[in-house]
């Protein structure tokens, strides 16, 4: 006879098992409080919502920020790409209506024009030189005065050896210095210049006028001096080559001549 209320008893309890889940809710809906001036206050879990769609819209002008700032950047690179181009342009053009400075002639020396001095010498090969006269082979002579001691000889010595295999249809090179043979030596096997007549003699430097290094004078066929001066680069070298083309002693004075 106690089966009844045992029943009866267990659909009391229903309400209180059911009533859990919606108290569990009301504690999820209402887990903040703030106390601002003593009065306290709920802010129901709804609210808290929109913060995740906040972060996702600053997210999104986050990233929509920085594909702009990139595109930016590779429009400015663009622009500095072209502005290096046209000045790069600009810089060629210069170079071609600039005139080149040409070998610095000294103002005392040996007149342009008019025979060179004729001495013969021996080579560090053995060989007989004979310089400053005519050649029956109708070559001109580049005589180039040098000195181990020289730095600026050392570095013009490549810009010959390239001007030697340039010009050699028409000219030949004779280097020209004075001093111990065994350091002469030395200074050929050092530089490479095995192959091109190197004459140790002071003689022709006084001959010359040779007073400061490295000095060039550049003979024609017939023996005449066409083109002489301090030569430090090969823009200088081909200067006297210019020179002698154009039928002036100097390209200083070719374009004082025609300003």
């Amino acid at each position: 006879m106690a089966e009844p209320p045992a029943r009866g008893a267990a659909r009391g309890d229903a309400p209180a098992l059911g009533a859990a889940p919606a108290r569990a809710r009301r504690r999820r809906d209402d887990r903040r409080r703030h106390d601002r001036g003593g009065t306290l206050i709920y802010e129901p879990g709804w609210r808290a919502r929109p913060a995740g769609a906040a972060r996702r819209t600053l997210a999104g002008l986050t990233v929509n920020a920085l594909a702009i700032s990139n595109g930016v950047l590779w429009v400015l690179v663009l622009v500095l790409t072209a502005v290096v181009l046209a000045l790069v342009r600009q810089v060629g053009v210069l170079h071609e209506r600039i005139s080149p400075a040409g070998a610095l002639m000294l103002n005392r020396g040996l007149a342009v024009g008019e025979p060179a001095p004729v001495l013969e010498v021996t080579d560090l090969e053995g060989n007989a030189q004979r310089i400053g006269s005519a050649r029956a082979d109708g070559r001109s002579t580049l005589l180039l005065f040098v000195s181990p001691t020289c730095p600026v000889c050392k570095t013009l010595l490549a810009a010959v050896k390239s001007s030697r295999r340039d010009e050699r249809g028409w000219m030949d090179v004779v280097l020209a210095s004075d001093g111990e043979l065994t350091e002469q030596r030395e200074f050929v096997r050092a530089q490479g210049l095995q192959g091109i007549p190197y004459v140790v003699s002071a003689a022709l430097g006084l001959a010359y006028q040779v007073s400061r290094l490295p000095f060039a004078a550049l003979l024609d066929e017939q023996g005449v001096l066409r083109a002489r001066g301090l030569v430090n680069s090969r823009e200088h070298l081909e200067s006297l080559f210019e020179a002698k083309r154009l039928g002036v002693a100097s390209l200083q004075e070719y374009f004082s001549g025609a300003s």
